[in-house]
């Protein structure tokens, strides 16, 4: 059975891109169908991240907005979870070395690159990449919500903190608080309970792009990075999930509607700020919000 694989092509040069594209399209005769996404820029192919679902970059790190690590760095920051192969020039081993010590699933030297190794390659990057992600899983994720648990979503916050130093790009921390979690359960019982918070993880992905970073870090608790936001943008990231729920909520026929506390903290890319100064400062506000607002249970 064949597996059709998104892969989006990163190249400016018009031959070395045509040999990609024709060694990837005989490809067709093997396991894997390819869809082919080309782009010539860095800018592009982050649009095209935020766009479309892909499986799988190949990518020239020398672009015409963007060179060396950079490339790398910005792209891994917009694809978390994709495996990401490199082809270009092998004589800089000291890049080469730090593009796989950040993650990098191959680094192919374009002046040994044929059809067949490339083929092999992305054969290798791709199931290495997928014993990778499913054994991060087993110890990552949160069963109940999918989300990540609060292991997992703090090593990617440590992660996230250390790509933003190298970039100098910020992101909010949100922290989010399930409100009237125990009403629910002691009125309703836990398996409603249980319903609840997977509603309100359905509403987090719904207000958070794809590569944003979401997570159940407690009972009742749950955590998002939003990734490359600016300080101004805060409020209305906020705005966006309250509509969310406030839509959620007008269409849901359960006996309980969805409520919740938020506080947030941006973490500007430049400061030595510690991942606890963070959530302390989203936690407080997250608290302060609770006394203010939600004076009355409401299921």
């Amino acid at each position: 059975m064949k597996e059709d694989l998104s892969i989006l092509i990163i190249d400016h040069n018009p031959d070395d891109l045509l040999f990609l594209v024709n060694s990837l399209n005989k490809l067709q005769t093997k396991d894997i169908t390819p869809q082919l996404f080309v782009t010539d820029s860095l800018e592009k192919a982050q649009q095209a991240l935020v766009d479309k679902t892909f499986d799988l970059i190949i990518t020239d790190l020398f672009l015409p907005d963007s060179e060396g690590l950079d490339t790398f760095i910005e792209l891994q920051e917009r694809a978390v979870s994709i495996p990401i192969i490199i082809v270009g020039s092998s004589t800089d081993e000291e890049l080469i070395r730090e593009t796989i010590k950040l993650g990098a699933q191959d680094y192919l030297p374009k002046d040994d690159l044929t059809a067949e190794l490339l083929s092999r390659m992305i054969h290798l990057a791709i199931e290495r990449h997928r014993l990778h992600e499913s054994l991060k899983a087993l110890s990552f994720k949160d069963e109940l919500t999918g989300l990540y648990n609060r292991r997992g979503f703090f090593t990617l916050l440590d992660q996230q903190i250390s790509l933003s130093r190298r970039t100098k790009k910020g992101f909010f921390l949100f922290l989010v608080d399930l409100d009237y979690l125990k009403q629910i359960n002691d009125t309703y019982g836990h398996l409603m309970g249980d319903q609840a918070l997977i509603d309100m993880a359905q509403c987090l992905r719904a207000s958070f792009r794809r590569h944003d970073i979401i997570g159940r870090i407690g009972g009742d608790e749950f955590a998002i990075i939003a990734i490359q936001a600016s300080v101004e943008n805060g409020d209305d990231i906020k705005k966006q999930m309250i509509n969310r729920v406030q839509e959620y909520n007008s269409i849901n026929d359960a006996p309980y509607h969805i409520a919740f506390s938020i506080g947030k903290a941006f973490y500007d890319g430049i400061s030595d700020t510690p991942v606890n100064a963070l959530v302390q400062q989203a936690d407080k506000e997250m608290y302060e919000e609770k006394r203010i607002s939600h004076s009355s249970p409401k299921l």
